[in-house]
């Protein structure tokens, strides 16, 4: 069980969050070095939200399943 706080692509992200690529790469890359799969998941695209109803309202996919096969 972990809270990684990081999307694995930009379709997981809805409004302005800078430059998210590095940390997006290393998440990716942490997946692929210990054979973690993220399980398809129903309902809301989303499941997080800053708060802000301003131009600084963020939303991110950052809920997920992560398991392995081996």
């Amino acid at each position: 069980m972990g809270d990684f706080n990081t999307v694995v692509d930009t379709s997981e992200v809805c409004g302005v969050s800078g430059d998210i690529r590095a940390a997006m790469d290393e998440f990716k890359g942490f997946l692929t070095e210990t054979g973690l799969i993220t399980l398809p998941m129903q309902g809301n695209t989303f499941t997080w939200h800053n708060c802000s109803t301003d131009s600084r309202s963020l939303w991110k996919r950052l809920d997920r399943m992560l398991v392995n096969y081996t």
